[in-house]
């Protein structure tokens, strides 16, 4: 608050708000603009026959400048603008109708336009002259009459202020400050100072919520402690406060609201005392028994505290329950050590008395018996409470009931003893089976081959003979008989290399896949070169990226392999249009990835997993031949290999076959 001061700004707003009283609503001057505009073209429509075309505008200068006076600056150009509409529509040519036809005309509208606004600008300025001289006058008397109380609020707020320092000074024991609303500190005593550890110039103007604890800020506890000072005039709480170096004390804070003579709101004080050792005093021996007993008391184990000479003070509930003892069997004369089986009482007392004479934490399982007279056994872990001097007060400790531990740790021991002879038992059988079964594999093997092998040699007869008779008699062969006896030799084809790819997937799966490094590059060219006809025929473009790395692999295997993916990319290639297939390579993360790429026809999101099975054909029947077992033999072959297969693909956008398998650098 400014005594004896009054800001421009506060002027000019006291003025603005007696200008805007004493403003006429704006439907009235808007009216009142309207009749004068009307009296005007009545007047001069009256004088239509005398006057004629003269002065078609001049009337309705005079209803502006009356609009203007008593409605205001509005209210005039709202009177202009009317009057030129209804002097051009009535009184100039063409008549009833708007528009201008020659400069005399224009050039009376605007001498109409110019006059009305000279004569508005020139009466609201006259106006605000008037009314700015009147409201002066009026503030200058009421700013007279401020000054006059303020000048006397002024003289008792400084002998207030002396009695208020003089008590400020003399309470050096506690911490006195004075809060403005806001809750900012405006003033801080020596005492303060002492409690807190800030100085006057450090503190003022800081909020007084940097006192309490995080905690209290986030449940709005200084907020509301000025809030209900404010409310009841008097607020009185004790909690935990922020000293400048973090600390915390407990204090007994007392806030109060001061008033000034018309009952508002001036500031508060606020009174502080240091209650820290009283409630420390309070709360240790109540924290140290009553928290303890509960958590002890709660605890499935049997918890247990001595003095600092190990004597047993304390044991929870659980003690009383395990072993029903008495209090008095428990305490006097150190009764509980005889529920300690006989046997673990000498390394019972050996520990303990090792643990009181370094003062370190100790460990030990042993024996107690318990109600029913079963020992049980326990793991007992004791620590020590230092106080602030690092002395030993006090021990605290637990014993666990680790019987089914042992138990269990007994029963484990024997069954991993069975287990290992399982095992030993297992490994042998597994030995012998899998001699057994190899053998088994090669018979089957054997017999596979002789089976393909007879059913080859129909095939081949059939083939044969069929081919025979269409050379030897082919004149007695119409076309009917032609396309039969062609589709017998296609239909023999198409079996004898089912049969092969067959013998192929049967061998991938049962051989010996021994691994070395292999050059993919080496591979790459061998398979090109069995595939050359075929390439030529296709009018193929290979492209190889070069150089290719090595691999750990089958050459054989992988041999398999870029043949099925190369056919396939000559193979399945749209209609009318040259394969482009592109081949490459690389080492990534001690990996080998190499790919066949083409542009063919490829392979919907939904079959891509499918490919890869046995007989799983895409294009039956649609001029794409094969047996549905390449791409089976090309994922068998790397997982023997200890690789994996997928594809890249989109329907009519090509395809990417990828291989991975194991670098080089690794073994088998």
């Amino acid at each position: 608050m400014r005594i004896g001061k009054v800001t421009s700004h506060e002027l000019a707003q006291f003025i603005e708000e007696r200008r805007i009283l004493r403003s006429p609503p704006w439907l009235w001057r808007f009216g009142f603009a309207g009749g004068c505009v009307l009296a005007a073209f009545l007047l001069r429509y009256e004088l239509a026959p005398m006057l004629g075309q003269r002065v078609p505008l001049a009337f309705f200068t005079p209803a502006a400048l009356v609009a203007a006076w008593y409605g205001g600056v509005s209210a005039g150009l709202f009177a202009l603008f009317l009057g030129l509409l209804l002097g051009d529509y009535f009184f100039l040519p063409p008549v009833h109708g708007f528009g201008v036809l020659n400069s005399m005309d224009v050039t009376a509208i605007i001498t109409y336009a110019c006059t009305a606004l000279i004569g508005v600008g020139v009466i609201e300025n006259l106006h605000r002259a008037r009314h700015q001289i009147d409201l002066i006058s009026k503030a200058a008397e009421r700013l007279q009459k401020e000054m006059t109380e303020r000048a006397r609020a002024e003289d008792s707020l400084r002998q207030s202020e002396a009695r208020f320092r003089l008590l400020m000074d003399e309470a050096k024991d506690y911490a006195l400050f004075m809060l403005d609303q806001e809750g900012k500190i405006i003033e801080w005593n020596a005492g303060a100072q002492r409690m807190k550890g800030y100085t006057a110039e450090q503190i003022l103007g800081q909020h007084f919520s940097q006192f309490y604890p995080p905690e209290d800020i986030a449940l709005h506890r200084p907020e509301n402690a000025l809030a209900k000072a404010e409310a009841e005039g008097r607020f009185e709480d004790e909690g935990w406060l922020m000293r400048r170096d973090g600390s915390r004390f407990w204090a007994n804070a007392v806030i109060t609201a001061l008033h000034d003579k018309s009952g508002k709101l001036v500031c508060f004080s606020k009174l502080v005392r240091d209650a820290t050792e009283r409630r420390r005093a309070e709360e240790e021996s109540r924290k140290r028994e009553a928290r303890f007993r509960e958590l002890a008391d709660a605890m499935p184990q049997i918890v247990w505290s001595t003095r600092s000479n190990g004597e047993v003070d304390y044991v929870n509930r659980k003690w009383f329950e395990y072993t029903g003892l008495t209090a008095e069997q428990t305490y006097i004369s150190q009764g509980w050590t005889g529920n300690v089986h006989p046997e673990d009482k000498e390394l019972l007392v050996q520990v303990v008395h090792k643990a009181l004479k370094t003062n370190a934490p100790f460990q030990l399982e042993k024996r107690i018996r318990s109600v029913t007279g079963e020992y049980r056994w326990h793991l007992s872990r004791g620590v020590p409470v230092k106080d602030e001097a690092g002395q030993v007060v006090r021990w605290f400790a637990t014993s666990t009931d680790i019987e089914d531990q042992k138990r269990i740790e007994h029963d484990l021991e024997r069954a991993r003893e069975q287990l290992a002879h399982l095992a030993h038992d297992l490994e042998i059988r597994v030995v012998e089976r899998t001699a057994k079964l190899g053998e088994s594999i090669r018979s089957l093997e054997g017999v596979l081959y002789h089976v393909a092998h007879d059913l080859r040699a129909p095939l081949r007869a059939m083939e044969g003979f069929t081919q025979l008779l269409l050379e030897t008699n082919a004149p007695r062969f119409d076309e009917a008989g032609k396309d039969y006896a062609w589709r017998i030799i296609s239909a023999a084809n198409r079996m004898d290399q089912l049969i092969k790819d067959l013998l192929v997937y049967g061998r991938l799966t049962h051989m010996e896949a021994v691994c070395r490094k292999v050059d993919l590059e080496t591979e790459v060219d061998r398979v090109l070169v069995e595939l050359e006809s075929e390439i030529k025929f296709r009018r193929a473009e290979v492209k190889v990226y070069r150089p290719l790395p090595q691999a750990w692999a089958n050459s054989t295997i992988i041999n398999q392999i870029l043949s099925n993916l190369v056919s396939n990319a000559l193979k399945f290639i749209k209609a009318g249009s040259v394969p482009h297939i592109e081949i490459g390579g690389r080492l990534e993360n001690r990996k080998v990835r190499f790919w066949v790429k083409d542009d063919g026809i490829g392979i919907d999101d939904l079959y891509q997993q499918q490919i890869f099975r046995v007989f799983e054909r895409l294009h039956d029947g649609e001029g794409y031949l094969g047996t549905g077992i390449g791409l089976a033999i090309v994922r068998k072959g790397a997982e023997r290999m200890g690789g994996t297969v997928g594809v890249e693909s989109r329907p009519g956008e090509g395809s990417l076959f990828w291989v991975e398998l194991p670098g080089s650098s690794q073994t088998k």
